[in-house]
Formats: structure tokens, sequence, C-alpha cells
């Protein structure tokens, strides 16, 4: 829904679409406002029950370029926020009014109220106490994300080195530091992979572990093209084959 304000704070025109009951984010309010892009805006709902809901700060987004307010001459700008569930608990009218904040100034501007319609619907009603059938849900959930973990899910530990201890997964990339000078890249080919060094004497452990980058070759590489000197690989010019 999209609410247009004047300058004067004043509602003058307002665009409504359909929020229902127990809804939770699938909502947003659109405000329009002939105010500086950086003012915090802040709105603030009565419920239908009367109860007045603690102001919560809109998101800014940027100004409306080539669209002027008449009487003032300034451009209009635009903020959003998305309608929780809180909001949308009791059907019936639900009242909004908006604060523009100038924190230089230290001057707040209100707007008139408005308002929109929460269409009745069944309310969520969480029971005292869980099924039994939930805790099978988390502990199914907590299983699956361990084996995405184990068959390299997560590449978080790509980026330290190889550890006996670990237990990697298939896909799981590792870096091997005591590879020639510069070290290198590997990836292990199979899950339950522990305590299974990646290079024995200096030969790749193929049963486990497959080549990813070699950090010498690289080197090796760019000597060849004829760089003397440290050069970021951004400024290398590739050719596509």
């Amino acid at each position: 829904m999209i609410f247009f304000v004047a300058n004067d704070g004043t509602v003058i025109k307002t665009l409504p679409s359909p929020v229902y009951q127990g809804a939770a984010n699938a909502n947003t309010i659109y405000l329009v406002a002939p105010f500086a892009e950086n003012m915090s805006v802040t709105v603030s709902f009565q419920l239908p029950n009367g109860v007045w809901v603690q102001p919560a700060l809109m998101t800014p987004q940027n100004a409306l370029q080539g669209i002027v307010d008449e009487e003032s001459g300034k451009s209009y700008s635009c903020w959003t926020y998305d309608i929780p569930n809180e909001i949308t608990k009791y059907y019936g009218t639900v009242t909004a009014q908006f604060f523009f904040y100038a924190s230089k100034q230290g001057v707040m501007t209100a707007s008139s109220a408005t308002s929109f319609t929460v269409g009745r619907g069944v309310p969520v009603v969480l029971p005292d106490q869980p099924s039994e059938d939930v805790y099978q849900t988390i502990l199914n959930a907590l299983t699956d994300l361990q084996t995405q973990f184990n068959n390299g899910g997560y590449a978080a530990r790509s980026i330290y080195a190889w550890n006996s201890t670990y237990t990697y997964g298939a896909g799981e990339i590792v870096y091997v530091p005591d590879v020639g000078e510069f070290g290198a890249f590997v990836r292990s080919i199979q899950t339950g992979n522990l305590n299974h060094p990646p290079y024995v004497n200096g030969v790749l452990n193929t049963q486990w572990w497959a080549p990813v980058l070699d950090f010498n070759q690289l080197n090796k590489a760019i000597v060849i093209w004829g760089f003397n000197e440290p050069t970021k690989i951004s400024d290398l010019e590739w050719e596509e084959t």
C-alpha cells in the first residue's frame, strides 16, 4: 500500500492493498513525502483492539527524481516498512501515523492519521505444549545439517590449513601449506576423510584427495610470462580458450 504525504504532514492520498489477519512481512507500506531522503522516519500503529504499538523505523529509499511538490518545490522521497505479524494479529481497522525527524534542527513532523483494514482470518494459536513430532522434526533438521556439513556443504574451513583431527566431507576444499614453497588447495573426494594426509612424500594422495590449485605452478606460469615484480592477478591479461 502507498501513502502520499504533503509538505505539512497531511496524508493526501492512499493506494490500499489487501492485508489479511496473521500475515507477516507479506505487505509493505510505501511512504512518499516531500522531505529529504536522509531523514529518519518512524511509523506507529493503533491496533483494532485500541492498543498502540511502539514506533518502528522505516527503511529509506532513493529520492524520486523529477517528482517535485508544487507547494514547497522539494523533491519527493520514499520510505518502506514490511508489516509484521504483530500488526495483523487482529482483524479490523488499523490506524497508522508517520513521524519525520530532522536531527540537525531537532524538529519532528507528524503526519495526519491514516488507516487500512486487516481482513478477518483464522488467528494463529500456538499450543501450550508442542506435540511429540515437533522434537522429531527438529532432530531431522539437525541431522540434515550435519550431513551437509560432513559432505562439504560448507566451505568455511577451506581458508584453514589441513588438520589431521578434522573429518572432511566429499567436495570440501582445504589448504595444504607444506607443498613446495607456496602451498596448494586440494578437494576431498570421499566422506569421512579423517587423518589422511593430502600429500605423502610430496605426492598427492589420490585415494582421498584431488588437486584444485597448486600455487607453485601458478607462480611458475607468472614467471614464464615475464612478470619479475609482484603482480596482482586482476592486473593480468587473460585470453579466453
